[in-house]
Formats: C-alpha cells, sequence, structure tokens
C-alpha cells in the first residue's frame, strides 16, 4: 500500500504520540519496564503536551505518513476509502550559526513527571479517617513515578553527552524521532518517511546525525555510521519490578549516528 508523505499539523500530535508509544512498547524493554500499563490517556496527553510546546519553532519539523484503503481501521472491511496515519517524523534543522548555537533540548524527559503528570487530589478527607489503603498506594505511586523519572533523566543524561560531544554548535538536520506503527513495520514506511529530511540535507549542504539503539543496523542500510555508542549503567536500579514481573535492563546503550549525505 503507497504511503504519502505529508506536513504534520497541531491537531496530528495525538496521533503522533500514540504511535510513537506503540512502536516504542513494540520494540524496547525499558519502555515496556517505564510503562507496564501501556498506553494510558494520561501518558498520551503528556507526551502530546511536551510536542505542542515546541511545534511550529522554525528549526522543528514535524512529517507524517498517511495510506489511504478499505478497512484500515480494522473494522468490518466497509468498501469506503479511510486514510490513516502510519508514521511520523520529527526533524531539527540548524541551518545556520544562530539555531545551531540554541540546539536542543527545547524539552527534556528529566524535566517532566513520568507516568503521565497525572494531578492528584490533596484535599483529604472530611471525616477525619485516614484511608490507609488508599495512602499505601498513593506513596507506592509516588515511589514508582520517581524511580521512572529518575531513569528517564539518567537515559536523556547519555543523549546529551553525545551530542555534546560531537553535534553541539554544529549546522546539521538531527532525525529526533522517526516512528512507524508496529502494524505497519516492514513496509518501506520508515525508508520513506526520512528521505524528505535527507533530501533537505543534501540541499542544504549539511550533516544528519541521529540516536538509535534498536534500529541501528535499519540506519546502517540507509548510510548511516556509528560515531559513539554511549552507556547507562542502570545499577542503581537493579531489583525494580516494571510491575510485570520483569527487571530493569542492565545498561542502556544508544549509539549517536552520522550520515554524509553529500558522499553517499
Amino acid at each position: 500500500m503507497a504511503i504519502t508523505i505529508l506536513p504534520a499539523s497541531l491537531e496530528d500530535l495525538e496521533a503522533c504520540t500514540r504511535i510513537e508509544l506503540a512502536a516504542m512498547l513494540a520494540t524496547s524493554a525499558h519502555t515496556r519496564q517505564q510503562h507496564p500499563a501501556g498506553i494510558t490517556d494520561a501518558l498520551v496527553a503528556s507526551r502530546t503536551a511536551r510536542k505542542v510546546k515546541t511545534f511550529g519553532l522554525p528549526q522543528v519539523r514535524y512529517l507524517k505518513g498517511v495510506v489511504v484503503g478499505s478497512g484500515l481501521g480494522g473494522g468490518d472491511g466497509a468498501a469506503e476509502e479511510e486514510e490513516q496515519m502510519v508514521g511520523f517524523l520529527r526533524y531539527y534543522v540548524w541551518a545556520d550559526d544562530e539555531s545551531a548555537r540554541k540546539q536542543p533540548p527545547y524539552e527534556s524527559a528529566s524535566t517532566h513527571p513520568a507516568g503521565g503528570g497525572e494531578q492528584r487530589d490533596e484535599s483529604g478527607s472530611d471525616s477525619g479517617i485516614v484511608d490507609l489503603a488508599a495512602k499505601k498506594k498513593e506513596a507506592d505511586e509516588e515511589d514508582e513515578a520517581s524511580v521512572l523519572k529518575r531513569i528517564d533523566a539518567k537515559q536523556s543524561a547519555v543523549h546529551y553527552e553525545l551530542r555534546g560531544r560531537h553535534v553541539a554548535g554544529k549546522k546539521a538536520v538531527y532525525i529526533s524521532c522517526l516512528m512507524v506503527s508496529p502494524r505497519h513495520h516492514s513496509k518501506g514506511y520508515g525508508k520513506r518517511l526520512i528521505q524528505p529530511a535527507l533530501d533537505l540535507a543534501r540541499e542544504l549542504g549539511l550533516p544528519v546525525y541521529l540516536m538509535a539503539q534498536g534500529a541501528v543496523g535499519f540506519y546502517q542500510s540507509l548510510g548511516f555510521t556509528v560515531v559513539e555508542t554511549g552507556v547507562a549503567d542502570m545499577a542503581e536500579f537493579e531489583g525494580w519490578s516494571d510491575g510485570a514481573g520483569g527487571e530493569v535492563v542492565g545498561e542502556y546503550r544508544p549509539s549517536l549516528m552520522y550520515l554524509d549525505v553529500n558522499n553517499a
């Protein structure tokens, strides 16, 4: 099924978030450990709000991939044509000295509450009777959120260190997020989605950078090479369960990757 690449709008950001979470939960053990409840409305709202904050900045670009066909929604297979977003790309363009100097983080995972950032009612009970079970549940939730927040911060720190050593201050195109719905993997949609960013980099004479973990092989097939692989030792979280009987993976190993499109 052919994919069409279009600019994404503000109204598309929630769908982008749902695709991002579905893809990460399907492919990343770390994400499954951080969000054992899966895709919740609160998590989607929190992640979407972060995207909204930076949407429209001149250096931030979004593209979406859509396909048109019958019964895409998985319903009764009605003959009418439906349009469905199957993936998206977010990339940054630092084409001048000023934008290169003011590189992200435009947002930081470590500055946002993990697990959706839900607001809790702190008013208590008028009866004066303390609900010990409710208090324990609230304390457990706060402890878990604290762990998730520290895991997020540690992983983000590795990204910032790699970028600081190799990308900071450089004019470049930076692929911030490339996601395809798990239902549509292995159809070539990721390659089609990233192509406009590579074309723009070629037009501007800029190198391309990105951060990858599980998809290193995919990017290598496009000509990217690994600049450096960072390591975050997660030993301090040893024994912390993901809520589904699992344990935190011992190391987080993202790779900064590079492509010179003009010599590819």
